[in-house]
């Protein structure tokens, strides 16, 4: 290869000379827009991973606050609908759509994908439970809507009636009803049937024709009452009972694959920039080194043959007539 160099012209050495560290030059841009291209890649793929997590938080929000108060608005009662289930039904598209999107960037990635599809099938999981207690606590209704509202009905109609029964007896089933709405306390239960009994059988003393329709209604009442019990048994009397645990456990379910995801993104975001900042600095080195070994070369080659041209001329200068020199190269100064 020397030889070949050799015989290049002075041009030729110096263009061979500027394009081999062009080269490097070039090789360095090139990996240096591969690694931005990534790292944007990375950064987009993050910024799915946070609109990933704060959906599913906005849905885990909207939940809560439709089982604490969201559910008793008048138009959910009548309608169905509701912000906190607009609220849940957008976040949980912006979930699904995201994760799709997502699954496209790790489609062959076996770690990523595994968590991709174990959130995928928790939130459908959580939106099957969550339809379940929506319609049940629609179902439960509350204040003149679902049982809650034949509940009152039957007892105001017991509380508008002619007949002289023992009024703070009622007054005390409906404290009973009361406290276990509040405190969602089973013993309340025990209280009403309790005093629901000594109330019935006061009453059918009571020597009115209209006593047969205030049993009646009193027994529906009852029936309601015990309706909406056995409803909230089932929607659940504490956080983690019932539909309401279910749905609980499901959200909490859905926080270890999230989790893992996000910390598997960020690890591997961080271990990537480090790789290609890295990758980076060496080639810089390395182009650095080579460049500066190459502009020697060429140098030498170049400037070698003047020195030896100028010690003859200095030589014979002063009487001394020099070897003959050495022919190396066939351009300009060979």
């Amino acid at each position: 290869m020397k030889n070949w160099v050799l015989g290049l012209k002075i041009r030729a050495k110096l263009l061979a000379a500027f394009g081999s560290i062009l080269l490097f030059s070039v090789l360095l841009v090139i990996l240096s827009v591969n690694s931005i291209n990534k790292i944007i890649e990375n950064k987009d793929i993050n910024e799915k991973v946070e609109v990933l997590k704060l959906s599913i938080e906005s849905q885990e929000l909207a939940i809560l606050e439709f089982i604490s108060d969201g559910y008793k608005e008048k138009e959910f009662q009548e309608k169905g609908i509701s912000p906190n289930l607009t609220s849940f039904e957008s976040n949980n598209q912006i979930a699904l759509k995201t994760l799709n999107s997502l699954g496209q960037n790790f489609e062959s990635a076996v770690n990523y994908g595994d968590n991709i599809q174990s959130i995928n099938k928790a939130l459908s999981l959580i939106r099957t439970e969550f339809d379940s207690l929506k319609d049940a606590l629609r179902q439960r209704g509350f204040k003149d809507y679902g049982l809650e509202g034949f509940l009152r009905k039957a007892v105001h109609e017991i509380e508008n009636s002619k007949v002289k029964f023992d009024k703070a007896q009622l007054l005390t089933l409906r404290r009973n009803e009361k406290d276990f709405f509040l405190r969602k306390d089973l013993k309340y239960k025990e209280d009403f049937l309790k005093n629901i009994e000594l109330f019935r059988n006061s009453t059918y003393k009571i020597k009115d024709p209209s006593v047969a329709m205030v049993m009646n209604r009193l027994y529906n009442y009852e029936t309601k009452f015990l309706q909406v019990i056995d409803l909230e048994i089932k929607i659940g009397l504490k956080p983690n009972e019932g539909m309401r645990g279910k749905l609980n456990s499901q959200l909490k379910e859905l926080r270890l694959p999230l989790q893992a995801f996000s910390s598997l993104m960020k690890r591997q975001s961080e271990n990537q920039i480090k790789t290609l900042l890295y990758t980076l600095w060496s080639v810089f080195a390395i182009q650095l080194i080579v460049g500066m070994l190459l502009a020697i070369f060429y140098a030498g080659l170049i400037t070698k043959p003047i020195k030896e041209m100028r010690n003859a001329m200095k030589a014979l200068a002063i009487g001394i007539f020099p070897e003959k020199l050495a022919i190396r190269t066939t351009e300009e100064i060979g």
